[in-house]
């Protein structure tokens, strides 16, 4: 925003890309579980602190154009803006966790103020891989906004990632050509990790067709449904690794197809009547749901394939396989977050249909009671009711 980005990505988005680089890029060394979750929260104070940057003291005194150079400072003044840094995002985080359970809320703390104090090796890798991240939005949007100066994202890589992998890494982004046949694993990987970024503009289709002007993006979905996942899955005999994997993988085929949805068929050639909104497509016909089921798995696995083949082949092959468990439900994981996956949609219909109040959100709760039969997912269902129906004053 300080650089005049027009439409520039959430705090979600970013964080959805850093979790899923995280995965990706994780040595064996190092406690992947630990870094998934590590990264998917160290941002969540921002929900209150809003984002912090480190231009922001210097843009009150000089103007846009500081950002067009990584900023100095005295250590003492580095040492202040650390603490008033560290004061505003500590208040928004108490405040996002305070609804937790307890135990919970401990145990995410302390992952919290590992990553923020740099303490563990996981949180001082996830840290590098932010830079990269950074990095790769940076070079996206340069592309359309020529005025974005990209000297300040290397500089801060050259002096804060020391990790050989990492700089390897580095190297190729720096020397990467997206017109050039990228086939070495090195350049499919960065092509990969742009690729992925398409997520964060590409919007829901099911809320576009429904008329919602600013949809969420398939990134920032995807972001809560690992939020979601971690906090719904806690305390059950569930493997919560994996869950926040298939989180983080199960709609990347949208990164070449753009979003799916269930309506695809009834709204050709441009037909969008809200009765065809009012019902899921296969309502009373078990044969017609197989039929939509078996052809949109047949359609996303076909943009699927060819973004993962991108992949180094150990990787490619973990996230082939937890994506086509998800899609099948083969696993007690795969069935949990297949049910957690339409409850954040159904959340985020009822946050739209608090500014539209004409939203039709029928097929959603229709999907919810078919699919959900976790004990837990069904109480926060009937709280979800609760929340925006009555306390919300929301109408049916």
């Amino acid at each position: 925003m300080l650089r005049n980005v027009d439409n520039p990505e959430s705090i979600s988005d970013h964080t959805y890309r850093l979790a899923l680089m995280t995965w990706i890029l994780s040595p064996k060394n190092l406690n992947l579980k630990k870094m998934l979750i590590m990264s998917l929260i160290h941002d969540l104070c921002e929900v209150y602190s809003g984002d912090t940057t480190p231009y922001d003291d210097l843009v009150e005194k000089g103007g846009k154009k500081v950002t067009e150079k990584w900023p100095r400072r005295t250590s003492k003044e580095r040492l202040d803006f650390s603490a008033r840094k560290f004061k505003k995002e500590y208040e928004g985080w108490q405040k996002i966790i305070k609804y937790l359970p307890a135990d919970l809320k401990s145990k995410l703390e302390l992952l919290w103020l590992d990553y923020t104090q740099s303490k563990s090796n996981e949180a001082k890798f996830i840290r590098q891989i932010e830079k990269i991240e950074n990095l790769l939005q940076a070079i996206s949007y340069s592309k359309r906004h020529k005025n974005i100066a990209l000297r300040p994202f290397w500089v801060e890589i050259s002096e804060s990632v020391y990790d050989h992998k990492i700089i390897k890494l580095v190297n190729a982004i720096k020397n990467f050509n997206d017109s050039k046949q990228n086939n070495n694993e090195i350049n499919s990987l960065v092509k990969f990790l742009f690729e992925v970024g398409k997520l964060k503009e590409n919007k829901r289709r099911g809320w576009l067709i429904r008329g919602v002007e600013n949809p969420d993006s398939i990134a920032s979905h995807s972001f809560r449904s690992a939020i979601m996942g971690l906090v719904l899955s806690y305390g059950k005999k569930i493997d919560q690794e994996v869950i926040l994997k298939m989180a983080l993988s199960h709609d990347l085929y949208a990164v070449n197809s753009g979003d799916l949805t269930p309506y695809e068929e009834s709204i050709k050639g441009g037909k969008k009547d809200r009765a065809i909104f009012e019902s899921l497509p296969w309502r009373g016909s078990q044969g017609k749901k197989e039929i939509i089921s078996k052809k949109r798995f047949e359609e996303e696995l076909k943009y699927f394939d060819p973004l993962v083949k991108l992949l180094p082949h150990e990787i490619r092959h973990d996230v082939k396989y937890l994506w086509l468990e998800y899609k099948v439900g083969g696993s007690r994981e795969g069935r949990f977050l297949r049910q957690v996956d339409v409850l954040e949609s159904l959340f985020q219909g009822l946050e739209f249909k608090i500014e539209n109040k004409n939203l039709h959100l029928n097929p959603f709760w229709l999907q919810c009671k078919e699919l959900i039969d976790d004990q837990k997912l069904l109480e926060f269902m009937s709280e979800t009711d609760h929340y925006f129906y009555v306390t919300k004053k929301l109408q049916h």
